[in-house]
């Protein structure tokens, strides 16, 4: 497959880099060794324990969505695997590694590759649309003055958002269906496009059948915005660290910007994209532009960090396992493809 001029590292090397320099050159280096000397370590090490409570929302949200197709993968693996997933995302332009998660649910844990291209799927574009619709949310909160009145009202309509996707796939909007129907109709019999065309109609119907479900929706959503705000307590601890006071509302929203900016950039990482965003948003909420920047850079040592880090010890796991095969069950709901259909 041939990336786009976008992701070859010869364009999206320099613009990290560039970017990472202006984030550097904005923290004032000298300023910033003052800042450090007097700042306070204490706050970062929660901050960092924190990415314990982000992985086992990540086990419980992606092994739900698991679950409802009929397959159970123990915690200890599907930590792994999200653990390998999320650094194999970041490393990789526009988060291409996440193809390696499906090769390992289908190698490992004897998943069809449909089904795990959908969990897949709906984990990704689901989250990014949550994050960027309560980021926006937090912005209009912040934006007409931090009203109790209004902020009630933005949350109800946030829960309301959440489950827009779950209506939208009930009343029939199946856009990857439309696509692969459309190929399977106008490709030469037993073509490639045609197997696409078909590949793609079975992943509509494991997403549909996912998202369609209000409740299995329901324990999306709250594990998404219980990570989200664990990022939200880290950004706030890293800004504690050198004496900068945040609410969680406006590291919510300063966060989830530089992290929609750093996978729309599909620069690994968000590198340099998402610190820039933080170091030029912070000090509209009245953080000096030094301190925005050390900010950016300390959030990434508590948070980026340390996941890699995980990551890159989950690969070596799983290269040196023969995997735990996912035991079938039959889930409500779900389409009880665990006994194989194998593809």
């Amino acid at each position: 497959m041939r990336l786009t001029l976008l992701t070859r590292w010869y364009v999206y090397g320099p613009v990290a880099i560039l970017l990472l320099a202006l984030v550097v050159v904005r923290a004032r280096p000298i300023e910033t060794l003052t800042t450090l000397e007097n700042a306070d370590w204490r706050p970062l090490i929660p901050a960092i324990a924190l990415n314990v409570v982000v992985v086992a929302l990540w086990v419980v949200r992606f092994g739900q969505l698991l679950r409802h197709h009929g397959h159970v993968v123990s915690s200890a693996r599907l930590a792994l695997i999200v653990l390998f997933a999320n650094t194999a995302s970041s490393l990789t332009p526009a988060s291409t590694g996440e193809i390696a998660r499906v090769v390992v649910l289908e190698r490992q844990e004897g998943i069809p590759m449909a089904t795990g291209t959908a969990a897949v799927l709906v984990e990704r574009f689901m989250a990014l649309y949550l994050l960027a619709m309560t980021t926006g949310l937090a912005w209009i909160w912040l934006l007409i003055g931090h009203p109790e009145a209004g902020g009630a009202g933005l949350v109800i309509v946030g829960l309301a958002l959440a489950f827009a996707p779950t209506l939208a796939y009930r009343a029939g909007l199946r856009p990857l269906r439309a696509v692969g129907s459309r190929l399977e109709r106008r490709a030469a019999q037993g073509g490639r496009l045609r197997r696409l065309g078909a590949q793609l109609v079975t992943i509509d119907e494991r997403t549909a059948a996912t998202i369609s479900d209000a409740r299995r929706t329901g324990v999306f959503v709250i594990c998404s915005l219980l990570v989200f705000a664990v990022f939200a307590v880290q950004f706030s601890l890293a800004a504690a660290a050198i004496g900068v006071s945040l609410d969680l509302v406006t590291a919510w929203a300063v966060q989830g910007v530089a992290v929609v900016a750093g996978v729309l950039s599909a620069i690994p990482f968000g590198l340099g994209v998402s610190d820039a965003v933080v170091a030029l948003l912070l000090p509209a909420a009245g953080v000096a532009p030094a301190n925005a920047a050390l900010i950016a850079l300390l959030f990434r040592a508590v948070s980026t960090i340390p996941i890699t880090i995980l990551g890159v010890a989950a690969y070596v796991a799983l290269s040196g396992s023969a995997g735990g095969r996912s035991r079938p069950t039959p889930v409500a709901g779900g389409e009880g493809d665990a006994a194989g259909s194998g593809q």
